[in-house]
């Protein structure tokens, strides 16, 4: 007679396999004389089957959780990769518990079988029990595959995709230098909806909402500014940031300057807070004039240029420059707008033309603005009287 687990020769007389352990049940013992093994049929002994279980657990799970992903977050793909590794993990939980219901019951039994003169072996009397490795567990193995695809998704195409979100936002940074406001829109448009990480995707939303109020669009920019508040973390510096250029749009002056102020403590050397002080001090649009001050306006706009990156340095160049006009330090301003490349940045023209009128400059007033008028910019009536 053979065992049936490992195959090793048993002795007459033996209850116990002495190499694996394993009982030898009454229908094996009543056969041995035909030398055939019956197999157990306790449904314990049933094999587990691992495939059909995960599969059970994880499809239902995983449409649950994608269903609730994409309502939260309207991203398809964040939505699938979470719904896969969560959605493993889920099930991976749901069939290590009830594995334990599947395991063969001799395994266990070796512990309560008591060790009587006639099965007394040294197998009986040391009771083993055969251990595995974690890792030799295919549910495991598996979810282990799950976690690693779902890792690799976020960092490589996620990665992939969020690049694409960002060569498109710096894009329309380009096209608002050269005052292309609708372009900038569009790509704004396409940046915020394909951006994956949140700050990436918090950032289209913002510079989206300075697009809309070049154009003049306050209502969308407004409401993109509180889309973008949704997604920004309490007390965070950009909670605080958007809460001012909301409150500047909802002509609350106070509130605004309270919300730059608390953004400006968390990060002084950020460049948007400090651009956002420049102008809100100058105040272009008139909706804070009792909190002008020119003079901390240019303090905000050298910090904001000192601090700017690559792709905002001719932003924060331009603003510089018109806080150096309304500071009466003309020359300054003249210097820094005609180092700007004028054929790409119509409104580096415009307000060339303005720091001329202002000097009395009437001549080279004339040129800068018609340039700008030709560049498609609205002249206000009192700066068209200069072009005849």
């Amino acid at each position: 007679m053979y065992c049936i687990k490992c195959g090793r020769k048993l002795k007459e007389f033996d209850n116990y396999c002495d190499h694996c352990g394993k009982r030898i049940s009454g229908s094996e013992i009543k056969n041995k004389e035909t030398g055939k093994i019956d197999l157990p049929r306790s449904g314990f002994t049933k094999e587990f089957n691992f495939k059909k279980q995960f599969l059970f657990w994880f499809i239902p799970s995983g449409l649950i959780l994608l269903d609730i992903f994409y309502l939260t977050s309207s991203n398809i793909f964040i939505s699938l990769v979470c719904s896969i590794i969560i959605g493993g993990i889920f099930a991976f939980l749901i069939i290590q518990i009830r594995r334990e219901n599947y395991m063969p019951k001799q395994k266990k039994i070796i512990n309560q079988i008591p060790t009587y003169r006639e099965n007394r072996t040294a197998t009986s009397l040391s009771k083993p029990i055969i251990k595995k490795s974690w890792l030799d567990s295919q549910a495991v193995r598996t979810t282990l595959i799950v976690l690693g695809v779902g890792v690799v998704l976020i960092f490589r195409f996620g990665d992939f995709l969020n690049n694409d979100a960002v060569e498109k936002n710096n894009q329309a940074i380009s096209d608002l230098n050269s005052g292309n406001s609708s372009q900038a829109i569009s790509h704004l448009q396409q940046a915020s909806e394909g951006a994956i990480t949140n700050d990436t995707k918090i950032n289209t939303l913002k510079n989206l909402a300075y697009a809309y109020s070049t154009e003049g669009k306050n209502d969308l920019s407004l409401k993109t500014f509180k889309e973008a508040l949704a997604l920004a973390s309490n007390d965070s510096f950009d909670y605080y940031l958007i809460s001012g250029e909301i409150g500047l749009l909802e002509r609350k002056p106070d509130l605004a300057l309270s919300n730059y102020n608390k953004a400006y403590q968390i990060n002084p050397n950020n460049f948007q807070i400090n651009n956002a002080l420049n102008l809100f001090y100058i105040d272009l649009d008139e909706s804070a004039k009792s909190y002008a001050n020119y003079p901390k306006a240019l303090g905000y706009a050298q910090k904001a240029y000192e601090v700017s990156e690559a792709s905002v340095k001719n932003i924060a160049k331009q603003n510089l420059a018109i806080s150096y006009l309304f500071n009466k330090k003309y020359e300054q301003a003249i210097t820094l707008f005609l180092s700007a490349d004028l054929a790409k940045e119509p409104y580096a023209n415009y307000w060339l033309g303005v720091t001329y009128v202002a000097k009395g400059d009437s001549a080279n007033a004339k040129i800068y603005l018609k340039k700008a008028k030709d560049a498609g910019i609205k002249l206000e009536p009192e700066l068209s009287e200069y072009l005849y």
